[in-house]
């Protein structure tokens, strides 16, 4: 702006009198001048979102017109995704055709020059950051949308995603603070401190226009268990669909995965596992389908160490040693232990197979290679997203030959309206471990 000023005198025409005068007659005058200036828009397209399954989202970014009062400028959209959602790479973002977005000289600004980038654990935030970044001055507006994938660490219940839109360099600033034209014009939508430096600039104290989308995440109980097998011929563990390699009268293991697969806590968890023996089946929901093992293992150890593992995008699992109250093991020397919590939802131990054994299951024997089965019994919840893991180890018989086949069974379930609502037991596939003998020949002529 700037200022005229002048001096004025009113004289008497017919006397020549001064009558009055002044030397400080001022005005302000205000030049417009144009500042860049951005706003987002935010909108949840799945509600509610549900664990396993795609979640779509879209924000429109846009730069004010130099027709409205703006200037073209170059400018970026950021989201900071909720906690348990993900995105892997650009193929899950669609830039719309239908953008307004245009150079100065008012030619339709090419889609293909905007940048996309995706950083996991963003500033260790463990969550996932997805930039879709303009680097060429335009003004109008971007539409885009994205796919992603809802993992079991999303809490249930209501969430908010939060959407930003910035201009390179320094971020906006607080209007109470600093009340120039530019940093008022800065965001024409909403604006919110940086606290996670999404912008990039190194600063969490400067601001970022905002917008936001409320949507639910809908409760999904689910758990699974997976079992590996190895033998001393080996390198590492080996998953159902293939088989393990292990001598006569040699040392090999098992290692077993219980999962929480959901985002609600997993309560009253039971894991059976009855040894291989020949004419064996099933443990729980496949108990009535022969295993077809041609030996037993026989446990080596009763010393398990357990641990607790959890999982976020761009991170190292979280490895935690599982203290020994948190679990009760339990073993078994009859042909076929009652273990009716793996038969039926929420079944009793002493329900089932039929012809099974009440009450089969206590302290370990001091011959261990009695032991035909093993029972696990969680004494707490195990967390969404937490993963608990233990290694049993065994030893093949120095007559054994051919494939032993194991497999493990669990049960739990969920608290819903104060009551637990179990899921259907869950049996994992069978792993095998194969002994090969080496015959060696000789011939001779009489």
């Amino acid at each position: 702006r700037f200022q005229n000023c002048a001096s004025g005198t009113l004289t008497d025409k017919d006397s020549g009198q001064v009558v009055a005068s002044a030397d400080d007659l001022c005005t302000w005058m205000r030049v417009r001048q144009d500042f860049p200036s951005v706003g987002i828009v935010k909108a949840a397209r799945t509600n509610p979102a549900t664990v396993g399954k795609t979640a779509s989202f879209g924000i429109n970014g846009e730069v004010r017109k130099k027709a409205q009062g703006g200037k073209p400028t170059p400018f970026a959209i950021a989201d900071l995704l909720p906690e348990g959602f993900d995105i892997d790479d650009a193929s899950q973002v669609n830039l719309s055709g239908a953008s307004t977005l245009t150079n100065p000289d008012g030619s339709k600004y090419d889609l293909s020059k905007v940048q996309i980038e995706i950083t996991k654990n963003y500033n260790g935030s463990g969550r996932t950051l997805l930039r879709m970044i303009v680097p060429d001055p335009v003004e109008g507006a971007l539409y885009t949308s994205f796919n992603t994938t809802v993992k079991n660490t999303a809490p249930a219940g209501q969430t908010t995603n939060d959407a930003n839109a910035y201009m390179p360099g320094d971020g906006a600033k607080d209007t109470a603070v600093d009340r120039s034209l530019r940093n008022s014009n800065y965001c024409f939508t909403g604006r919110v401190q940086d606290t996670f430096d999404v912008n990039g600039n190194g600063s969490t104290e400067d601001y970022v226009c905002h917008a936001t989308a409320n949507f639910n995440v809908a409760t999904t109980p689910a758990m699974s268990i997976t079992k590996e097998v190895k033998g001393n011929k080996n390198p590492d563990f080996v998953p159902a669909g293939e088989v393990a390699e292990i001598d006569p009268g040699a040392d090999g293991a098992y290692r077993f995965t219980i999962s929480n697969a959901g985002n609600t806590p997993l309560t009253k968890v039971v894991a059976y596992d009855i040894l291989p023996y020949v004419g064996d089946v099933g443990v729980g929901p496949a108990s009535s389908q022969a295993r077809d093992s041609r030996w037993k293992p026989n446990l080596n150890s009763t010393a398990w160490a357990f641990e607790s593992v959890k999982e976020k995008p761009g991170r190292d699992p979280e490895v935690t040693a599982v203290p020994a109250s948190d679990i009760t093991v339990q073993y078994s020397t009859v042909p076929n232990p009652c273990r009716g919590e793996v038969l039926s939802a929420g079944g009793a131990m002493n329900d089932a197979p039929a012809g099974c054994t009440p009450n089969a299951w206590g302290d370990a024997p001091a011959d261990l290679t009695t032991i035909t089965g093993f029972r696990l019994v969680m004494n707490r919840d195990i967390e969404p997203g937490e993963k608990i893991r233990f290694i049993a180890t065994m030893t093949s018989p120095v007559n054994a030959n051919l494939i032993a086949w194991n497999s493990v069974a669990m049960s739990g379930g969920s608290m819903q309206n104060g009551k637990v609502s179990y899921l259907l037991p869950n049996e994992a596939p069978k792993v095998g471990i194969n002994v090969s003998s080496d015959v060696e020949l000789k011939k001779t002529v009489a």
